[in-house]
This record gives structure tokens, C-alpha cells and sequence, in this order.
């Protein structure tokens, strides 16, 4: 028994709907996204205990945190640790 099985991108890149940049400032994870998708962030402290959960259709969004640390930002599109000072 054969299958024609056909690749259609060979490369193994996914194209990228949702570009985000997420990075840090004085205390806050800042999320600035290409379109203004509805997007749920989730922040985690570095233990994985729930910080922030946040619904927006913002393009930027700015969530203060209390402690400086480690942190995981988790979005609809992508998943980041993060280091606030």
C-alpha cells in the first residue's frame, strides 16, 4: 500500500501570525503584540504559582508585579521567562 505524502513547507519553520515582544521595565512585563487579537497573558512567579491573569485586545499591555524575579509569560501565541529587576 503507498501514500503520496506531500510536504508542503519543507523548510520546518512555521510562519508567525501573532509576533509579540515581551520584556521588562521598573518592575513590570510589558507585552507589545503586532495585531489586536484578543489575547489572555498569564503570569507565573518562578515556583509556577499564578501571579497576573489578564484578558486585552490592547496592542500594549503593562502589568505591574511587586517582586523582582523570574517569571513566566504565557499568551495565546507564546510562552517566556522573564527576568524583572
Amino acid at each position: 500500500m503507498f501514500y503520496n505524502i506531500i510536504e508542503k513547507d519543507l523548510t520546518g519553520i512555521k510562519s508567525i501570525n501573532n509576533v509579540q515582544k515581551i520584556s521588562t521595565s521598573n518592575k513590570s512585563i510589558i507585552i507589545d503584540n503586532d495585531n489586536s487579537n484578543i489575547n489572555n497573558i498569564n503570569v507565573y512567579s518562578h515556583d509556577g504559582l499564578l501571579v497576573k491573569a489578564i484578558t486585552t485586545d490592547e496592542k500594549h499591555t503593562e502589568i505591574p508585579v511587586n517582586k523582582s524575579g523570574m517569571y513566566i509569560v504565557k499568551t495565546n501565541s507564546d510562552t517566556q521567562k522573564v527576568i524583572v529587576k
